[in-house]
């Protein structure tokens, strides 16, 4: 994934699931991580268009963090402190994000493509969180069009 494609919002996900990462002394950025900090983003996208969908994104949130903690963590000095890591199962939902900005025509990757590419390519507990919730691609892409119409991403700062 080319870091220089994605918005402002988007690479704040990705510093902080990193941050939850190391906090939470996981070896390696999971895509618990990734979806907890796209839900807990402060006046995000992705929580707004949760709601939209009728679904309580506040327990959505709260599951995901539940599944953060539920993480291995490792004891020690298990990494260097410049280096982290991300899963084959992240690289996958990123790899992704990146098809879906260029699907919908986009410039760059913003937190919905993101979110669509976790969607996409979930590990086994997003999946089985995004089951239990509810969550579908077509349900999110209703809520996106309703939200952004045909808009598109052309800029790295396009929530403002």
């Amino acid at each position: 994934m080319d870091m220089n494609r994605l918005t402002q919002k988007s690479a704040e996900v990705l510093r902080d699931a990193q941050s939850m990462a190391v906090n939470g002394r996981n070896s390696a950025i999971c895509q618990e991580h990734l979806l907890a900090a796209l839900l807990e983003q402060q006046g995000g996208l992705i929580r707004q268009l949760i709601d939209r969908m009728g679904l309580p994104s506040e327990n959505l949130e709260k599951a995901a963090k539940d599944a953060v903690m539920r993480l291995p963590s490792v004891g020690g000095n298990y990494r260097a402190a410049d280096q982290i890591y991300i899963t084959q199962d992240v690289d996958r939902a990123l790899a992704e994000a990146e098809t879906q900005a260029s699907n919908m025509k986009d410039e760059y990757i913003s937190v919905e493509h993101l979110f669509l590419g976790l969607i996409e390519c979930p590990n086994s507990a997003v999946g089985e969180l995004f089951r239990a919730f509810g969550i579908t691609k077509h349900g999110f892409l209703k809520a996106l069009q309703e939200v952004r119409g045909s808009a598109q991403v052309t800029s790295q700062n396009p929530e403002e």
